[in-house]
């Protein structure tokens, strides 16, 4: 896909920790509880 913004939830904050704005990043997101949560992320190449 192209470059977007979208908002989603971290399913453990610490998910987040060493990215930046602006990363390019890959990520699995899941619908838990009628929300889109992030489960897994990592820079993308």
């Amino acid at each position: 896909m192209p470059a977007m913004t979208m908002v989603f939830k971290a399913a453990d904050p610490k998910l987040l920790d060493g990215l930046k704005q602006g990363d390019k990043v890959r990520f699995r997101a899941e619908a838990q509880n009628g929300v889109f949560t992030v489960t897994a992320i990592e820079t993308a190449p």
